[in-house]
């Protein structure tokens, strides 16, 4: 018994040291979460918005077409995807009643850096805000309707106006003239592309206004 005793005022005060060891951390219950960010677009806007997910609070702001003719409206940014290492990828689906070209926006995670917004309230001008990279995607009126990055890191795009759907691979090597370079393209799906998702075991399930798909891209060669 004795000895129990001595063990456990051992252990009791080897705790209590730790505790005031230079260097050493105890962890606090209340100790801040990590950074957690989200991001919204606002179609009518043609902008997204980066959201602090921890304190519920708008914290960013990005303009992803002209603040002029045609009307930022027209643009319908809509479809998001998120990749693995937080950078958002936005879809301006542009309209067919205007002939407007889409493109896909990407928002860069990781701002340090980088010339960009800080308040939601007063976002850069288009085309300052270095975070923003506009890629055109398709022809005018094909409409970039769905979007959905793999496993790889490669972004694949669906047409609502053409029915096509093309795999991309970012090239950022030159920030200045960022490029989607094609890796592989599907014309014959007979699908007009309303929203996909890539489910965990890498199928890709298209919706679209005519029939629900599920594409393996086993399947499709580079």
């Amino acid at each position: 018994m004795k000895r129990r005793k001595m063990l456990l005022a051992i252990v009791v005060s080897m705790f209590m040291m730790i505790g005031f060891l230079p260097g050493v951390a105890v962890a606090d219950e209340h100790d801040p979460l990590p950074p957690n960010f989200g991001f919204i677009p606002n179609s009518g806007e043609a902008s997204v918005s980066k959201v602090d997910l921890v304190n519920m609070e708008e914290v960013a702001r990005y303009y992803t077409a002209e603040r002029q003719d045609p009307d930022p409206i027209a643009w319908r940014t809509s479809r998001i995807a998120v990749d693995a290492d937080g950078n958002a990828w936005v879809l301006n689906v542009g309209s067919d009643a205007l002939g407007l070209t889409g493109a896909v926006v990407r928002i860069q995670a990781d701002v340090e850096g980088l010339t960009t917004n800080e308040d939601p309230d007063n976002p850069c001008d288009f085309g300052d805000d270095q975070a923003v990279q506009v890629m055109d995607v398709g022809d005018p009126e094909e409409m970039p309707r769905a979007i959905a990055i793999d496993d790889d890191g490669y972004i694949w795009v669906g047409f609502y106006g053409s029915g096509r759907l093309v795999k991309y691979e970012y090239d950022g090597s030159d920030p200045d003239n960022p490029k989607l370079n094609d890796f592989g393209e599907w014309t014959d799906l007979g699908i007009g592309f309303y929203e996909m998702k890539f489910a965990p075991d890498g199928t890709l399930f298209i919706s679209s206004r005519q029939s629900t798909s599920a594409v393996d891209r086993s399947g499709i060669a580079p």
